[in-house]
Formats: structure tokens, C-alpha cells, sequence
């Protein structure tokens, strides 16, 4: 089973959901210290290195991340440039995962392992996520149990998940080839996944759906992400008090966040 795993983040990508802020250079001088010390650091810490990983960038930055200096390999694309990448790629392979991840967050050292994994021999088309995590707050010291009644059943947060697909389904041109189309292109975000899915698999495509389409770590109940939360965020938000409730829950956990999720190496 030939599999191309492409594990990406974000950066520097301009109008993605209609944002016109402009990256001045110290900005960009800041948000690439967190990517090169989060997620960087995290994907270079995964037991399985049997992936590609990729940054999405606006055209106006491909140049700028391009010319930055990585310790692991990198490829740059602009977000049409990865969908058609993808779609060269199809005839070298039996099953194309793609895992995306906020570029200022965590995940677990087997993350990338468990996600390969859960590839079965009938597998047509899934999504799969991670529901165990905590959230830590720039530059506090103790990590918070994520609350995991924010996203309910229907969706996984966005710090590790990935959409899995067999290449030899006849797809159209609504398929989304990478996770961010199924809510750039439905308006939905992560608490939504699996409604949008259920409701547009036909248009991509897919005759029918597998029984674990919407599948996740259900066996394990080890954290698997970390979202780091900043108090004034670089991508999302400023962080409030309504955030912080809908997101952390009382309960604190103590881990090993240098070995098991890269943080600090």
C-alpha cells in the first residue's frame, strides 16, 4: 500500500477566509519564532518520519518562507498550488492522507503513527482526529484538560486532523483534497465537520460513505494535543474570558511536554 502523507500548517496565508491584514515585518519576524518553535518542533519530534511537510502560503509570502532556514525538509505552496500537487500525485499512490495543524500548537509524538494506522483495506474516504488534548496559555506553566464538550460529536479540533482518501474514486471537482475545503468551500469550521460531510459527500464523488468515516483515537486516552493559546493571538482572536471557559476546563495534567510533544526542544 503506497500512502503520501502531507502534513502542513498555515503561515502567513492573506484572504484564506476574506482577511486582508497586512504582515509587516515585525510580525512576520514574530510569528515565524512560533512556528519554528511550535509546530516545526513538534513534527520533527514524530516517531513516524514517513511523511512530507509543507507550508501554505499566500503568493505574496511564498518568497519570504521560502527563504527561511528549517531543520527539517519543507516545501512551500500557495493553497492552489498544494490542491494541484495532490492532484499530480494521484496515480503514484493508493491513499492520500492530509493532516493540517495550527501552526502555533502541539501534537503527540505518535500522532502521524496512529493517523496511518487507522487506514483499513476498505477505506474510501474518512476524516480523522484526536479527541483527548489540553490547552496552555502563552506563558503560563500548567496545562489545562481541553473541554470536550465544545466540539460535541461532530467535530475535532484543528491542532492534528486529517482527511484520508483512496485515490482510485472517480472525484469531482467540489472534492475537498485538502481538510481546509470542506469549510472554505461549505462555510463550516471544526465543531462541523461531520454534518458537512454527510451532506456533501455526494457532490465530491462518493457513492456511498464508509462506516467510520468520521473515525478518531477512540482506544487512547493519552493527551494528544496541545492548543496553545496566546493572550494576544496571532491567529485567531484576542484571547477572553468566554474563550478561555469554552476551552479549558478546570482539571490540570501534568505531562511531558518536552519528549512527547517537542515543546521547548
Amino acid at each position: 500500500m503506497k500512502i503520501r502523507h502531507l502534513v502542513t500548517t498555515r503561515f502567513l496565508l492573506l484572504d484564506f477566509f476574506g482577511d486582508e491584514r497586512i504582515f509587516d515585518d515585525n510580525y512576520k519576524k514574530d510569528v515565524t519564532k512560533i512556528l519554528m518553535n511550535n509546530f516545526i518542533n513538534t513534527v520533527k519530534n514524530q516517531t513516524d518520519n514517513n511523511y512530507e511537510c509543507a507550508i501554505i502560503t499566500h503568493p505574496q509570502n511564498e518568497e519570504y518562507v521560502k527563504s527561511l532556514s528549517f531543520p527539517i525538509d519543507i516545501k512551500v505552496f500557495t493553497y492552489d498550488g498544494l490542491i494541484s500537487d495532490i492532484k499530480n500525485s494521484l496515480s503514484n499512490y493508493d491513499y492520500i492522507i492530509h493532516t493540517s495543524s495550527d501552526y502555533d500548537d502541539f501534537f503527540h509524538k505518535d500522532n502521524l503513527k496512529i493517523i496511518k494506522q487507522s487506514i483499513k483495506d476498505t477505506t474510501t474516504f474518512k476524516m480523522f482526529g484526536f479527541i483527548n488534548g489540553v490547552t496552555l496559555i502563552d506563558g503560563e506553566t500548567e496545562t489545562h484538560l481541553f473541554n470536550p464538550s465544545y466540539l460535541g460529536t461532530t467535530g475535532f479540533f484543528s491542532c492534528c486532523t486529517s482527511i484520508i482518501y483512496s485515490t482510485k474514486d472517480n472525484f469531482t471537482d467540489e472534492f475537498p483534497f485538502i481538510i481546509h475545503d470542506v469549510a472554505k468551500k461549505y462555510n463550516g469550521n471544526h465543531p462541523n465537520w461531520k454534518t458537512i460531510i454527510e451532506n456533501e459527500y455526494k457532490n465530491w464523488g462518493l457513492k456511498e460513505l464508509d462506516t467510520d468515516f468520521f473515525d478518531y483515537d477512540k482506544n487512547d486516552e493519552n493527551v494528544r494535543f496541545m492548543w496553545i493559546r496566546q493572550p494576544q493571538s496571532y491567529t485567531t482572536i484576542k484571547l477572553t474570558e468566554q474563550h478561555k471557559t469554552l476551552h479549558l476546563s478546570d482539571e490540570i495534567i501534568s505531562l511531558d511536554l518536552k519528549n512527547d510533544f517537542g515543546y521547548g526542544k
